[in-house]
């Protein structure tokens, strides 16, 4: 009898520091967003929801008919491969992560003219970077409304050389080991001599 008092004594001591000590349930963490895709034309005109054809996970499965005027719900947190049109312009491929409850993912379009033989090039010179840097710093640009990213190197001389833009509005970067030294916004076509200066 004794040892049975003993034994029951024991148990509940050590039940409760078992329960401690084991993983408390906590509610569970709801690993899906709400996708918001709208589209700008290359110079930041509002154009819309644009037609998602391709919202595609990393197991190939195409989510894409999950969209109702751009906005998708209940969409798994992950890296999506996205494609999106809207008639009268060229369509825009890009990726999306999906991480957090709201995601708005801009497409940039580009109107669907005939394109040129020979797509504008842009030319410029950096001011003000040294000669040795040239071989460690590079120059950037970034559509701001268009998923379009281009670098060169920098010659010897400061000039650089970019092909195969399309019109619209852009961030160029002089960026580098040091970070980014110098940023200005452009329009293409740009019209006239290109000279960005590094700041002393």
């Amino acid at each position: 009898m004794k040892r049975a008092v003993i034994l029951g004594l024991l148990l509940s001591a050590v039940c409760p520091l078992n329960q401690a000590q084991s993983p408390s349930k906590s509610p569970q963490v709801n690993n899906r967003g709400r996708v918001e895709m709208v589209a700008f034309d290359t110079r930041g005109h509002r154009l819309g929801a644009p037609d998602i054809r391709l919202f595609e996970d990393e197991s190939r499965r195409n989510w894409a008919s999950r969209f109702r005027n751009g906005v998708a719900e209940n969409i798994p947190f992950g890296t999506y491969r996205v494609e999106g049109r809207l008639i009268g312009f060229y369509s825009d491929v890009r990726y999306a992560r999906v991480y957090q409850s709201q995601v708005t993912v801009i497409l940039g379009l580009t109107i669907g003219n005939e394109a040129p033989i020979f797509p504008p090039i842009l030319r410029g010179r950096v001011v003000g970077i040294a000669s040795e840097s040239t071989r460690k710093d590079f120059v950037k640009l970034i559509g701001v409304f268009s998923s379009i990213s281009l670098e060169s190197e920098i010659g010897s001389n400061g000039e650089f050389e970019m092909s195969g833009l399309t019109d619209g509005i852009y961030l160029l970067l002089i960026a580098g080991e040091d970070g980014v030294l110098a940023s200005q916004v452009i329009d293409i076509p740009y019209k006239g001599p290109l000279e960005v200066k590094i700041a002393k």
